[in-house]
């Protein structure tokens, strides 16, 4: 299998945990308690690794962009989901942790691989004189 492949395989396993997860029906969720003092991280860090997951693979900002507003609408989509198959209130709480979740990965991935992303390394050499006087800055 190719790298590609398995990549395609491992973000469609993992989206496909979190809607689980997430689609529970309420007996059960009660029985796992996933109602309790670490319902709103568990939210935050899921989106968090799904848009890390999902935007780690190219390194741009559209791609990376993409994948935070692709969880962002995963987000939504779950819990109107909850909403019409369960009847109860719509969560924007948790959609808010949900966001600010994949915004964080996002941040992260654009914050790390910032370098990558520019394309080139900039240097600066203060020895070398621009025309306009100063250091001139180039590219490696």
């Amino acid at each position: 299998m190719s790298a590609s492949a398995r990549y395609f395989w491992l973000l469609a396993a993992w989206i496909f945990f979190v809607v689980l997860l997430s689609l529970l029906p309420l007996p059960l969720k009660n029985s796992l308690r996933t109602h309790g003092r670490f319902h709103y991280l568990a939210h935050f860090f899921s989106f968090l690794i799904t848009v890390c997951v999902a935007g780690s693979r190219k390194n741009n900002f559209v791609w990376i962009a993409t994948s935070c507003l692709g969880a962002i609408g995963l987000g939504l989509f779950v819990e109107g989901t909850q909403t019409m198959a369960y009847g109860n209130d719509f969560e924007w709480d948790d959609v808010l942790a949900d966001s600010l979740g994949a915004l964080t990965g996002a941040a992260i991935l654009a914050y790390s691989g910032l370098p990558k992303l520019r394309g080139k390394k900039v240097i600066c050499n203060p020895a070398a004189k621009s025309r306009r006087g100063g250091p001139r800055i180039g590219t490696k």
